[in-house]
């Protein structure tokens, strides 16, 4: 069975589908619900509810859910003025009507929640008054266990070169499983001490900075804006109040150039994947609407992050593997110096799903498309609950080159359930020196 190849990650369900977002949001006129149960970092359970209308205009004031089991539990993460009744397997929950829920509720020490419910079946019923808007039936699936990572492993996209003292915008990867949820940044001083911290609903607008309106040029990614500092670190907190980043930005600090910045292109990436992000570097200025990149000079180019010395370009998964040239309009729209040779590539990946939800060992293949040039692939696991890869979670491995120019690895299923194996070019940003 064939995996994506040109995917932003390798992505499986119950049938084989593109890449999709997992946590985007419901369709409008519907209401969708997840039930999950999950260990916390202190080793204690949670069960996890979450209810999401998808319009506006659709809200709720009542949910009941029905568990198998009887559990005594702690509402610790709620919705503003909504309160919880327990009457032994059943909970109510009634407040304010909204379009949104998000409850948390902690078992006591000696529960084992995780054994009780997971893959047992519940009901999950939300309205408004006498309406009932949604009335299922659920299996309750466990997430992975809480735990602070110290990458930001693509959640972010930030500018692949930063220079302190300079401002930046960058964007939350949509498709990621991070984009559900509450971002800060902070400068940590020598304390440790958070300092300076805001909150991601505050910095989302269009700013008013150098960067003015580019949040526009993003489409559906929210922009952010900041100034870069060798100790700025980002963290994501999920809608359960979980904190599950603390990272620094994973972006290449470099010091600011003694020579007068001319505009134009000057360097970037030499090669990049399909539906990843190139890099290009130089003197862009005051990057506005008017500021475009182009692909073979024709096709524009989405900047999902910028400093005024570097940016990110979203190359389309669309794109055939092949060399291809970007070039660089200032703002007003007069062309720029500059001119980056890039050479695109594309993954096909394939694995035996069927294997893998037995429980059984299977062999993954990646083929690289577009180069018989050894190159070395980082693979990452992004589901290591769900699916084991020989190697480790996260591994770099130099294909052999040549015609069948792939890697292969042993992959055994865990338990069943979606899983995403993410992939990149180990190679320095921008087209530096290691």
């Amino acid at each position: 069975m064939k995996l994506p190849g040109i995917a932003l990650t390798i992505l499986t369900t119950a049938t084989l589908a593109p890449s999709v977002d997992l946590h985007a949001a419901p369709q409008a006129g519907t209401i969708t619900g997840t039930v999950n149960v999950r260990e916390r970092e202190n080793g204690d359970d949670s069960l996890l509810i979450g209810v999401d209308a998808g319009d506006e205009a659709t809200t709720f004031d009542y949910l009941h859910l029905t568990l198998p089991e009887k559990i005594e539990w702690k509402l610790s993460r709620f919705n503003d003025n909504w309160t919880l009744k327990q009457d032994g397997k059943r909970l109510e929950f009634t407040g304010p009507a909204t379009g949104r829920l998000s409850f948390r509720l902690d078992a006591r020490p000696a529960d084992d929640v995780l054994k009780d419910l997971t893959n047992k079946k519940c009901r999950l019923r939300a309205g408004r008054g006498s309406r009932t808007m949604l009335d299922l039936e659920y299996v309750i699936q466990p997430r992975d266990r809480v735990s602070i990572a110290d990458r930001l492993d693509g959640a972010l996209n930030l500018p692949p070169l930063a220079t302190e003292g300079e401002p930046f915008f960058g964007t939350v990867s949509v498709s990621h499983s991070r984009a559900n949820g509450t971002w800060t940044l902070y400068v940590r001083d020598d304390a440790p001490k958070p300092i300076d911290i805001k909150r991601f609903e505050e910095i989302e607008r269009p700013a008013t900075s150098v960067y003015g309106e580019i949040g526009s040029l993003t489409g559906l990614l929210k922009p952010f804006h900041g100034t870069v500092h060798p100790n700025l670190r980002f963290t994501f907190t999920d809608r359960w109040g979980e904190t599950l980043i603390d990272a620094p930005g994973d972006w290449r600090l470099v010091p600011k150039p003694d020579e007068t910045c001319v505009t134009g292109m000057t360097g970037g990436s030499s090669m990049v994947f399909a539906g990843k992000h190139a890099c290009a570097s130089g003197c862009f200025g005051d990057l506005s609407l008017t500021t475009k990149f182009l692909l073979n000079g024709t096709d524009p180019l989405e900047v999902r992050a910028a400093t005024p010395r570097s940016v990110a370009l979203a190359i389309p998964p669309s794109v055939a593997p092949g060399q291809y040239f970007v070039t660089f309009a200032s703002p007003g729209g007069s062309k720029a110096a500059g001119r980056l040779g890039l050479q695109v590539l594309g993954l096909q990946g394939t694995i035996d799903q069927n294997q893998l939800w037995r429980g059984q060992s299977t062999m993954m293949r990646l083929d690289i498309k577009g180069s018989d040039a050894q190159l070395p692939l980082e693979v990452l696991n992004r589901t290591p609950s769900v699916i084991d890869v020989e190697g480790g979670v996260r591994q770099t491995i130099v294909t052999p080159g040549g015609p069948l120019n792939g890697v292969a690895r042993s992959v055994r299923g865990i338990r069943k359930g979606d899983f995403a194996i993410d992939y990149t070019l180990a190679l320095p940003p921008c087209g530096l020196p290691q």
